[in-house]
């Protein structure tokens, strides 16, 4: 539920804050050709990240991935509907920004987000500052895998 209640009261908010453009936020939505019904929902935007060492870097954080309930584990065109809208959200950074690190905080009990980054390469696993959340981030030289 906290994804939705996010999308459904903060995530216009951030895209269209003005002081956020410096971060270069990015919505995309998807919906079925037949109706207007949101099926899934990804957002990005550009974070500044330290090395342990004191270097600084720029890295790409999804901000918000979420697939309707009804429309989880279901195919579209023979894809998963959450591949195709990852993977779109994963092209969308890679044609703006190059090969730059991307970068999710997850739920440690979110087993199917997990499983769905570390599909895409999100397989580096940092510490997180709250207890409940885990941090994965693509390998610093990542090559962005598309899952079959």
């Amino acid at each position: 539920m906290e994804v939705e209640d996010e999308i459904r009261s903060r995530l216009l908010d951030w895209a269209l804050e003005p002081l956020a453009a410096v971060n270069a936020p990015r919505v995309l939505l998807v919906f079925p050709c037949s109706r207007p019904t949101l099926l899934a929902v990804a957002a990005h935007e550009r974070q500044e990240l330290e090395t342990s060492g004191g270097g600084k870097f720029y890295a790409r954080k999804l901000y918000v991935f979420a697939v309707r309930r009804s429309w989880q584990r279901k195919k579209l065109g023979g894809q998963r509907l959450s591949n195709l809208a990852l993977s779109a959200a994963l092209q969308d950074i890679e044609n703006r920004d190059g090969a730059v690190p991307v970068f999710a905080y997850v739920h440690r009990k979110n087993a199917r987000s997990i499983t769905l980054c570390r599909r895409f390469g999100l397989t580096l696993e940092l510490t997180h500052p709250h207890v409940d959340y885990r941090w994965l981030i693509t390998p610093p030289a990542r090559a962005r895998r598309t899952p079959g």
